[in-house]
Parts: C-alpha cells; structure tokens; sequence
C-alpha cells in the first residue's frame, strides 16, 4: 500500500462513520453498543496506524494543510530553479573555467545528496520531491552550460542523459513528477535521435509528430508492468502525448511520414484521417475511464477532444460567421459538451 491507497482508504473509513450516523439519525440502522464499540476500535486503530506509517489526513484541516504543503513544495522548487540560474547569469563571467567546471559537477549532486538526507526521514516526500526536481533542472542546467564552455556540437545524447536522470531518480524515491517529466523527455527526444541518425538539421522535438504518437503509446502499453501506484503515471502522460501528436498532425499534416513517403497523400487527407484518428482515441480514452476508473484517460480524453472539436470549427465557421455567431456558437458547443459530460459523469461506472 502506498501513502494514496492510504488516503482512500481513510476517507472511506471517515465517510462509512458519516454515513452510519446519519442512518442511526434516520432510525435505518441502530447497532449495539458493543458493535458501536467493536467497530470505533477497529477504526480508530486502523486510522492510528495509517497516520503514523503514511502521514494521511484524517480531517478536513489536515487535507487543506497538504494541499497547501503541496504549493509551497512547487513554489519552492521554481524558486530555488531560478536563484540556480540567476547565480549562474550573476557570477559565471567573474569565476575562470576550473570553478566553472567544479561548480556544474556539484549542481545536481548537493540537493540530490540533501534528497538521500531528506527522503528516510519524510514521509509525505514534499521537500524530497522538490529536492529532486531542483537536481533535475541542475543536470539539464550542467549539460548546456558545458556544451557551451567546451563548444560542443549539439547532440541528442544530452537529452537523453537528461531522461534517463529523471527517471533513476523517479524511481529510486517513487516520485511521480520526475517520472513524467522522464517519460516526456524520453519520447521528444526519439524524434531528436531520428534528426540526428538521418542527417535531418533540426532540433524541434515534435518536428514528426508520428514518433512521439509511437512513444507515447509505447508508454501506455508499458503501464501495465509498472507498480500500481505509478500506471495511472504512465497511463496519463502516454495518452497525452499521443492524443498531443495526434492534434498536431490534425492541424499540420506535412510533418507527417506519409507526405514524404508518398504524393498521393495529400495534406488535407492527411489531416482528415488523423483529426477522425484523434477523436475516435479521445473518446476510446473517455470510455476507458468510465469503464475502468480512470480518472487520468478522461482528463486527456476530455480535453483533447474539446480542443480538436474547437479547432474544428474554427476551420469550419470562422470566416463564414460574423464574430458574434461564432463565439456564440462555441458557447452552444460547450453547453451540448457540459451535458455529454455531465451525462457520462451520471453513468454508474463513472463513480469508481
């Protein structure tokens, strides 16, 4: 069981103690006293021991106390990224290429070393988790910078150590945003190598869409043989960047393999039969997660599909409507997707 399977099940406990006293208010249900007592105990020892192993809040001020532990940990960790990069902009010039060198070597390593320090002694893993990111943002910072002093060609390989560091250390602290940022890294820079091994001269990692769309379902199809807690990790950023590549190739079909394979596909073909591509994933992804208790499929779902949808008709009616009709009917649209949506959220596999 990891810290959120310990959330749930508090709050299922705290939920079941709401519930039964309302229905003992009601005079639905009315246990005996030594029930009442067994079933206090049991709770209360069970609560007792999933605070004290997962740290997990077992009230409301608790939650809204974490929830704020959490904007602090993300404030801090975009503060100490920047205090990095004004240090570097600050004094860089000022320190010969020795102290240069030294410095970058030590970047990642210090809050990496403070993360080890900090990791056996937390539990909620807030200034673990910042640690970390700010040793991420460090590595990437080293590797450019030293690119730079030693007047490197640019190369994938760098993006590459890049993923490979944010994943080990995703993993070796089980830390869900260095695994994502690992997994985003790792399938942009297939589209980098692909550049770099054809002779291709360019650095956009979307520059062919359809490699990143392979990767991130590689990364789906990978989900399964992750642990329980980091699937939903692998489940959400795979059909991200799928369902990304996809409305990439709705709007930009020449960067598409099959214009530079062949003529006969032309862009507007192409563009039509991954726009058609793309919905059909959306709403397979939207289904999914009604089916299976998948909140994170029907996030990327959702908004991939009311994005296309909006893209669409902007291709479709922009220059046919005057403004007022148009934006009128994007507010029509959203009216019919708030009460599909709502629809949905009504069905009875939605509520696992």
């Amino acid at each position: 069981m990891d810290r959120e399977a310990a959330q749930r099940r508090t709050l299922r406990i705290l939920a079941f103690r709401e519930e039964l006293a309302e229905l003992e208010a009601d005079g639905i249900v009315k246990l005996e006293p030594d029930q009442q007592s067994a079933v206090a105990v049991h709770h209360d020892t069970t609560l007792a021991k999933l605070a004290q192993q997962f740290d997990v809040d077992t009230n409301i001020t608790q939650g809204k106390l974490s929830l704020g532990m959490k904007v602090a940990s993300a404030a801090g960790t975009m503060a100490l990224c920047l205090a990095v990069f004004l240090f570097v902009q600050f004094y860089w010039g000022q320190l010969t290429t020795g102290w240069q060198v030294g410095l970058l070597i030590l970047a990642p390593l210090i809050p990496l070393a403070a993360a080890e320090w900090a990791a056996p002694r937390e539990r909620t893993l807030y200034a673990t988790a910042l640690l970390v990111l700010v040793s991420i943002a460090a590595f990437i910072v080293q590797a450019v910078t030293l690119g730079e002093i030693f007047s490197l060609l640019p190369s994938p390989a760098a993006p590459s150590s890049w993923a490979i560091y944010s994943l080990l250390l995703a993993y070796r602290f089980r830390l869900r945003v260095p695994l994502i940022v690992g997994l985003v890294l790792a399938a942009t820079n297939i589209t980098l190598w692909y550049a770099h091994l054809s002779g291709e001269a360019t650095i956009n990692p979307f520059a062919h869409p359809e490699l990143t769309l392979l990767a991130g379902a590689a990364i789906l199809a990978i989900a399964r043989w992750q642990r329980e807690e980091l699937q939903a990790v692998f489940r959400g950023a795979g059909s991200a960047l799928a369902l990304l590549a996809g409305l990439i190739l709705s709007k930009a079909g020449l960067e598409s393999f099959l214009a530079i394979a062949s003529a006969t596909f032309s862009r507007s073909r192409i563009e039509g039969g991954y726009t058609s591509l793309t919905l059909a994933a959306s709403a397979a992804a939207i289904s999914a997660s009604i089916r299976y208790g998948r909140p994170e499929l029907l996030w990327t779902g959702g908004v991939t599909f009311t994005l296309l949808l909006l893209i669409k008709l902007y291709d479709w009616f922009w220059d046919l409507l005057p403004g007022w009709a148009f934006f009128g009917l994007i507010g029509l649209v959203c009216l019919a997707l708030l009460a599909f949506f709502r629809r949905l959220r009504q069905q009875p596999g939605s509520r696992s």
